[in-house]
């Protein structure tokens, strides 16, 4: 059971690294947490829409007449991608991209009937283009039952990856290493761009000591969660701590103008981080309402397209692409702004 669905998280985190559809758009994910009802509810916006073929509207129709349970978590990463799940009952999900049909499916040991999904609607602006926006509403609960499941999958994934890391016979890389490739790949004149791994020789073993792969090779992750703030424990060196920190405050110093200037959810979680240094394990605290961390919340936007690079594809233009989902029957408000969908949002309608 634990490795069949590891399988499946890894198999759906390398599709989407791989993605290589025909839809492409501008993801906005905005998250509130209410303290008195224990829940956080998760609006999501996908703007400037644009695809190839009728193939992809036809798949934006699969999605209109699907809505009532679709699960949209877009994440604004840059790499991670349209992360987003058609629940097929209480405790079963598949994979869905934006424009494309259903994919792997999985079993889930938790209720996800708990979760509330308010359907979207298409709309289309000057402003936004084409856009679609859903949101849903997770119970406290359902997002601990997530991170018990997520506890014991990864962990197991943990395990053996630091196993084989024990078993190579590859040189390590320093961290110093690691915190140089940052700076070539954040480097505007350098062929790599920030949305790319980070890696060094592909011959090389990860920086992390003996110490510390014994203990990711035996340990467990935990997970705890105090209303909106999740905390994960890593087992880690403290030495191999020291350095995680030192390279998680490299990388916040690299991002600076995007984490100052960007509200996205991403932006929001890198910028709110707090590591620190707990004996054998390292802490890693987040906060999921972005309400607390932005005073401009509701004008939230991103600036990454999610989707194959458009320089260089065949895209249609926005007028055709609002023709063909026309012709497929998908209603397309024009009376809607992103300004009133955040702002209806926001007053919990």
């Amino acid at each position: 059971m634990h490795h069949k669905n590891a399988c499946w998280i890894a198999a759906c985190v390398a599709f989407l690294l791989c993605l290589d559809g025909c839809v492409i758009f501008r993801p906005t994910a905005m998250v509130r947490y209410e303290t008195e009802r224990d829940r956080f509810e998760v609006l999501c916006v996908m703007e400037q829409i644009r695809f190839e073929h009728d193939a992809e509207a036809a798949g934006m129709k699969s999605l209109w007449d699907q809505r009532e349970n679709w699960l949209p978590l877009v994440l604004d990463t840059g790499f991670l991608g349209d992360l987003s799940f058609l629940r097929l009952s209480d405790r079963r999900i598949a994979s869905m991209q934006l424009g494309a049909s259903p994919g792997a499916e999985v079993d889930l040991p938790m209720d996800l009937s708990v979760i509330e999904i308010h359907p979207g609607e298409f709309f289309v602006n000057e402003d936004s283009g084409i856009a679609f926006h859903q949101s849903v509403g997770v119970p406290g609960k359902c997002i601990d039952a997530i991170l018990d499941y997520l506890a014991v999958e990864l962990s197991v994934e943990m395990n053996a990856n630091a196993q084989r890391e024990l078993l190579s016979d590859r040189p390590r890389k320093s961290w110093e290493t690691v915190r140089s490739n940052m700076n070539d790949a954040f480097d505007k004149k350098s062929p790599a761009t920030k949305n790319e791994d980070i890696q060094s020789a592909p011959d090389s073993r990860s920086p992390f000591r003996d110490e510390s792969l014994q203990l990711l090779a035996n340990g467990k992750l935990k997970y705890s969660r105090d209303g909106s703030t999740i905390q994960v424990s890593i087992p880690m060196s403290v030495t191999d701590q020291f350095e995680v920190i030192e390279t998680f405050n490299h990388y916040v110093k690299l991002q600076e103008n995007y984490l100052t200037n960007s509200h996205s959810l991403a932006a929001h979680v890198i910028r709110t981080a707090r590591l620190s240094k707990a004996g054998g394990e390292l802490q890693v605290e987040i906060k999921l309402d972005q309400q607390s961390d932005s005073p401009n919340f509701s004008q939230a936007t991103s600036n990454t397209w999610i989707g194959p690079a458009p320089k260089g594809r065949p895209y249609l233009s926005q007028r055709e692409c609002l023709s063909l989902l026309q012709k497929r029957g998908v209603p397309v408000r024009t009376d809607l702004t992103r300004q009133q969908v955040v702002s209806r949002w926001n007053e919990g309608r």
